[in-house]
């Protein structure tokens, strides 16, 4: 029973943490390449409650996903020990922060051709903020949950795809952050902010797998 609550809420969260899927079925005209995610959901935009919606959604399963993966990964003893614990710390403050993003939205959304002018309001300036915290943590716990699992003789694979994914993950939001000087991946910022939650989707459907196998047991 436990191993398909926690299968089922693996791949919920998965799912969930690429809620920006929706967009064009709900029929909201954008570029993918070059808008933000989370302009979906910003306050002057029609119907932005269902994407804050969704992404608050996805940060409480996010939460749940991590305290499930506490009993096989957060009580173990010896090499990796520390590694797991602050990992899924850090997996469960990324689940936060995506709630955090959901009731803190911009003010408007310039990446979807409105042409508009941001309040600059505190709501906008913790947004940013919380965006630049949510990237790192994300990628922190990835890797410091593969790192635990390599340590600590766990799946090689699975360790080997938390490295990956969260070096692959902090390295696309870091070529997003150079969009200032490479104007080339100013027009691909929202394909490469998308490919980060596709690889982030895609190591917690893995993650979710090994511990309904119970591969993930010390």
């Amino acid at each position: 029973m436990f191993g398909k609550a926690i299968l089922g809420c693996g791949l919920t969260a998965a799912i969930l943490v690429n809620y920006w899927v929706l967009a064009p079925i709900l029929g909201v005209d954008h570029d993918p390449g070059f808008s933000w995610i989370s302009d979906l959901a910003a306050r002057g935009e029609e119907g932005n409650w269902r994407f804050a919606l969704l992404n608050g959604l996805s940060g409480v399963v996010v939460i749940c996903f991590g305290a499930l993966l506490w009993p096989a990964l957060g009580r173990r003893d010896g090499l990796g020990a520390s590694a797991l614990r602050w990992g899924l710390i850090l997996l469960i403050a990324s689940g936060a922060l995506a709630i955090a993003d959901a009731l803190m939205p911009v003010s408007c959304a310039r990446s979807l051709g409105e042409g508009c002018v941001r309040a600059g309001d505190l709501v906008d300036d913790l947004h940013e903020l919380e965006s630049a915290l949510s990237v790192l943590v994300t990628g922190g716990a990835m890797i410091l949950i593969g790192l635990g699992l390599r340590k600590g003789g766990g799946p090689r694979w699975l360790a080997s795809a938390g490295l990956s994914a969260g070096v692959a993950f902090l390295v696309m939001s870091g070529l997003i952050s150079m969009r200032e000087v490479v104007d080339a991946f100013n027009e691909c910022k929202g394909w490469l902010q998308r490919g980060g939650q596709v690889v982030f989707g895609c190591w917690l459907a893995a993650m979710a797998f090994a511990a309904d196998g119970r591969k993930l047991r010390p």
